[in-house]
């Protein structure tokens, strides 16, 4: 849908703004990277949308969401940077004003990759967001 890729190119705008992640290099996991990273990268990517009905009159949806986010660091940056980068990416997902409500919030285990050279986690985030749908 054509307005949750909107949402992602603004979830996205909205973080890389943010002064607390001016350090995190952000992208959608669609863009072509090219090269090593010398600082700490986060890819998003919003998987498929669920709508369920969230009224008597079910004319309100409620739009079930998941941001996948990989998050890669340098190898001399160490480990703890990706736990560190998750941390104010959560935060800002929380706190921040983007019409959405945070439900869950989870993330794998730190592993470094000999191929990338770099320490690499990932990480999804639950959202919900209401709709009305439009009558025709």
């Amino acid at each position: 849908m054509a307005e949750f890729d909107l949402l992602e190119q603004e979830l996205l705008r909205q973080l890389q703004e943010r002064e607390s992640l001016r350090d995190i290099r952000f992208s959608t996991a669609w863009e072509n990277r090219r090269g090593k990273s010398d600082g700490i990268s986060a890819m998003l990517k919003i998987l498929p949308v669920r709508f369920v009905p969230a009224s008597l009159d079910e004319s309100l949806r409620r739009a079930e969401l998941t941001v996948s986010i990989w998050i890669s660091a340098p190898r001399a940056m160490g480990g703890t940077a990706c736990v560190d980068a998750f941390s104010r990416i959560s935060d800002a997902l929380l706190f921040g004003e983007n019409g959405l409500c945070l439900q869950t919030i989870s993330c794998g285990k730190v592993e470094y990759s000999e191929a990338a050279e770099a320490f690499r986690m990932s990480a999804e985030v639950g959202m919900t967001a209401y709709c009305r749908e439009s009558g025709g």
